[in-house]
């Protein structure tokens, strides 16, 4: 699921909304280039509790290897830029291709990020590093928890959702 984002971090903002339990007005109007949503996979035990990890993400138009005629495809990507906390994570639970995305997505976030901490908190700069290190194939084991399995559905959905 995912509602837009607006104004000073306004959430439930419109026009579009994504999922599938939307109400109108929301279903009534596409999803355009520039807007932000958040992407919200979560995981919810009944009459106990619930997690989710929130994203936000801009919508994108996107070229495609093979195109449609004259259509235009839309893509998200991610805006939120905080390291998935790899303590968090059973490495032996992803595929090789979240793996990718996840080894993607950090090397976005120390890009964009680490210039701005480097000379201005360099705590914060480490903090950032340790945590968006590439990943190898796992090495883990163990049994597979609720947060393992949290953080395998937020890579997937996330890695997911790029591809679109």
């Amino acid at each position: 699921t995912g509602h837009g984002v607006g104004m000073y971090l306004g959430v439930h903002e419109g026009p579009a909304g994504i999922g599938m339990n939307r109400k109108q007005p929301f279903n009534d109007y596409p999803i355009e280039e520039g807007q932000f949503f958040s992407d919200e996979p979560g995981y919810y035990e009944d009459g106990s509790f619930g997690v989710r990890v929130e994203n936000v993400m801009e919508v994108k138009k996107v070229n495609l290897k093979y195109k449609f005629r004259d259509s235009v495809f839309l893509g998200f990507e991610t805006i939120t830029l905080v390291p998935v906390e790899p303590n968090l994570i059973k490495y032996e639970m992803l595929s090789g291709d979240q793996i990718d995305w996840l080894n993607t997505y950090h090397k976005k976030v120390q890009d964009t990020i680490g210039p701005l901490l480097i000379n201005t908190n360099r705590e914060a700069y480490d903090w950032m590093e340790q945590r968006t290190r590439t990943i190898t194939r796992a090495v883990s084991s163990g049994p597979r928890t609720f947060v393992s399995l949290l953080i395998t559905f937020f890579s997937f959905t996330l890695y997911f959702v790029l591809l679109l």
